[in-house]
């Protein structure tokens, strides 16, 4: 869900994380926690800008309406059915989805479900469940080690 821009950014992020630095250019670089923030902030910035591009594109008659899963299918994001109204679900429970007559959705919405894609990595509820409860079996101290 993050535009080329995003993981540039993203990446050049890690390595300066991670300390890389070019032979010779001195010891490596950390990030204080203001720089943590501003470059939360730009990643968070791009992913929107990558957001309002694609339903830009969806947005064939600029009505401020997009068939959602036509959408979803343009981003190549493939999920199942199932998938899909479980994410609308979460979204419907947060108070963050507003369907428009004939089904379709608002710019808010779609990032919404955006988020929670994101949050769930494109997993069923039952499926994260799942996950959660292999994990806990191998984490025998209960540390998320």
């Amino acid at each position: 869900a993050f535009s080329t821009h995003a993981r540039e950014l993203s990446q050049e992020l890690a390595d300066r994380a991670k300390g890389i630095c070019e032979e010779g250019s001195g010891p490596p670089l950390g990030l204080d926690f203001a720089e943590v923030l501003v470059w939360a902030r730009k990643l968070r910035d791009e992913e929107f800008k990558s957001y309002k591009q694609a339903y830009a594109e969806a947005d064939l008659d600029a009505s401020g309406a997009i068939d959602f899963e036509a959408l979803l299918t343009n981003l190549g994001v493939t999920l199942t059915k199932l998938a899909i109204d479980g994410m609308i679900e979460i979204a419907k429970a947060k108070g963050d989805w507003h369907e428009l007559e004939g089904g379709d959705q608002d710019y808010d919405s779609f990032v919404h479900f955006m988020q929670v894609l994101n949050e769930t990595d494109g997993f069923t509820t039952k499926e994260m469940e799942e996950i959660q409860d292999t994990f806990n079996k191998f984490d025998a101290d209960g540390s998320g080690d």
